[in-house]
């Protein structure tokens, strides 16, 4: 099974893991780990992971970096065929249910809620619950968050007012307001988008 990072979470046990059963006892337990990290987002991670393999001699992680979602995304889908998926894998929380329904993923549950390693109140706390949540499916969790990012949205109440539009609370309201959030409307080019969609990390979420 398969272990996600989705939404990038870290989504746990991907079925049919690649690990080897011959594996020698006295060797540290291979955590097989895809991601898509690239540059400095992909340094940064690989020291934590160079830091927690020095800490300890029971486990050793060893990432590799796909490129993109969607080199990572046909990377599994082949990999599940094959029955070599990797532990451990970094994904968008929409892929969750399908994983699932392809018996790619085990639940976090019985690690993270239950048992003497469950996680701590305090721990639990101390995630956002909303993306705690969104690596939940059909009441069980099967990915942990990770590199998430917070969606914002900005408006130019100037230009909202110049083409008398009301601010949408709504999808239904945006997209009513479609033909007048268009860039360069009505050849206005220096005016610029109407609305931006922007994210952000949810570290600096409510940040001036």
């Amino acid at each position: 099974m398969l272990a996600l990072a989705v939404g990038a979470l870290l989504t746990v046990g991907l079925v049919g893991c690649g690990n080897s059963s011959s594996q020698s006892k006295s060797e540290p337990v291979k955590i097989t780990y895809w991601h898509r990290m690239t540059g400095s987002w992909n340094k940064a991670q690989q020291k934590t992971i160079d830091d927690f393999n020095k800490s300890q001699s029971k486990y050793k992680v060893v990432a590799t970096s796909q490129g993109s979602y969607d080199a990572l995304q046909q990377k599994l889908m082949a990999a599940a065929k094959s029955k070599t998926l990797p532990v451990m894998a970094q994904a968008p929380t929409t892929n969750i249910g399908d994983y699932v329904k392809n018996d790619f993923l085990i639940p976090w549950d019985s690690q993270m809620l239950h048992g003497s390693d469950k996680l701590s109140a305090a721990q639990l706390s101390d995630v956002y619950p909303s993306f705690l949540k969104a690596g939940e499916y059909k009441g069980k969790y099967y990915g942990l968050p990770y590199s998430e990012s917070t969606q914002v949205l900005f408006y130019n109440e100037t230009l909202m007012k110049k083409y008398n539009l009301t601010m949408p609370k709504t999808w239904d309201d945006i997209e009513k307001n479609g033909p007048g959030l268009e860039e360069g409307r009505s050849g206005n080019a220096g005016d610029g988008p109407v609305v931006r969609r922007a994210a952000g990390r949810h570290g600096d979420a409510g940040r001036p």
